[in-house]
């Protein structure tokens, strides 16, 4: 007979991000490590995330680049996007630490052919499980391309293509323009697409947790 999977406690989850350099993501019980983006990957992040900070300057909005986790409750679920954004006030499940956000209103992911597919259809799927969003956006590598979905139109896709078109936002109020996502960066060409692995990682159980009146969590091998 098989052994049973391990699953994890989201406090197990966090604990191990905490003792780790690698990032990692948490959906139901079983814990993903994350793949490292691509030089285009990066850029083009670096640009939609200066792009979505000048168009929001002045108008009591916040932007975040990929560092910053995204806790779905109601999918039991951690996920690093690329990029999130919202107008108001920022509400986090850790409010000491302020690194797990619940109330996002955009969420951006920048597509590689490791994870398009994913992006697409599964994680998706989890994002809109978040009440507060109402908007995601895919941005492609290997092209000009742009798609934008929206929670008030069934999440049915707006698609840019052209460096002259303008992506508007109606979740913050505001806009940017394509060749700014694109601003000197060299497209990635289109290759075949590796099949996505998601395997549970090393035993977290390998690590000894100590915590401190502080709240602080070290975790020693």
């Amino acid at each position: 007979m098989s052994e049973a999977e391990r699953l994890y406690t989201a406090e197990e989850y966090l604990a191990f991000e905490e003792a780790v350099p690698e990032r990692h993501e948490f959906v139901r019980g079983r814990i993903y490590a994350m793949s490292g983006g691509a030089d285009v990957h990066e850029a083009i992040k670096i640009n939609v995330t200066t792009a979505l900070r000048t168009a929001i300057r002045g108008r009591g909005c916040s932007v975040r680049g990929s560092d910053l986790r995204v806790w779905i409750p109601a999918a039991d679920a951690f996920k690093y996007p690329d990029a999130s954004a919202l107008c108001g006030r920022p509400e986090f499940r850790e409010p000491a630490r302020n690194v797990s956000l619940l109330n996002p209103s955009l969420l951006v992911e920048v597509l590689s052919p490791s994870t398009e597919t994913y992006d697409r259809t599964e994680k998706f799927a989890l994002y809109q499980r978040l009440d507060s969003l109402r908007e995601y956006v895919l941005v492609a590598q290997d092209r000009f391309q742009v798609e934008r979905f929206t929670r008030d139109a069934g999440w049915q896709p707006t698609v840019y293509t052209e460096l002259s078109d303008v992506v508007a936002l109606p979740s913050l109020g505001v806009e940017f323009a394509l060749r700014d996502v694109y601003d000197e960066v060299r497209l990635s060409p289109p290759r075949s697409r590796p099949r996505l692995v998601r395997e549970p990682i090393v035993d977290i159980h390998a690590y000894a947790a100590r915590r401190f009146r502080d709240g602080s969590v070290v975790i020693e091998r």
